[in-house]
């Protein structure tokens, strides 16, 4: 494939974005081959060196924010017609409620699952707070001069602190586990609505 050639086809598979943003892309890949070819390479295996157009297109469309991708997704390829709308507007009542149910499933689908996490750093919370009860109930138990007291309270707060060591790593796994779930989720949708885009 020749630079031309590949060219086009970065354009074609950039349609979605808008035409400045694509023909910039476009002007980087043509000085990555240019740079390549500088280096003693032919245009061909400059060209092959390269991720394939439609690849290259793809991870560019899934670093676009989301709200760019629905827009483009969205935005009509043609006016619509007076009875298109007409029977957009009548069937509002029925699929307007049915988009925005979805919508709100999987946004709480996605809550739900920081809502764990939320619940291991409070359990976490309060282990280090009951550590803090302990030695301050040690220093009672010397103030009152009662032994029994104190190794409980030093037996407590010693338990408490491993708990409290032991949702600390806990925690922070469940964050990190929840943050990369909502960029795979996110790239996923991207994913979907590009996909749907370069098939139309």
């Amino acid at each position: 494939m020749d630079k031309e050639l590949y060219l086009d086809r970065l354009r074609a598979s950039l349609r979605s974005l808008p035409e400045a943003e694509a023909e910039a892309t476009a002007e980087y890949y043509a000085e990555l081959i240019e740079d390549r070819m500088e280096e003693g390479l032919s245009e061909a295996e400059a060209v092959a060196g390269l991720p394939a157009p439609e690849d290259a297109a793809q991870e560019i469309l899934l670093d676009q924010p989301l709200a760019r991708i629905v827009a483009a997704r969205v935005k009509p390829k043609r006016r619509l017609g007076a009875l298109e709308i007409v029977l957009l507007v009548l069937g509002s009542p029925v699929w307007l409620p049915l988009l925005l149910t979805l919508g709100i499933l999987v946004l709480t689908a996605y809550l739900l699952v920081w809502v764990v996490a939320l619940v291991l750093w409070t359990v976490d919370l309060s282990a280090a707070v009951g550590a803090v009860g302990g030695l301050a109930g040690m220093l009672g138990g010397i103030l009152q001069r009662n032994m029994y007291e104190e190794l409980f309270a030093v037996g407590a707060a010693l338990v408490c602190a491993g708990l409290a060591i032991l949702f600390f790593f806990a925690s922070l796994w469940s964050t990190k586990a929840c943050a990369r779930l909502g960029k795979a989720l996110l790239r996923s949708l991207k994913a979907q609505l590009i996909g749907k885009e370069t098939a139309a």
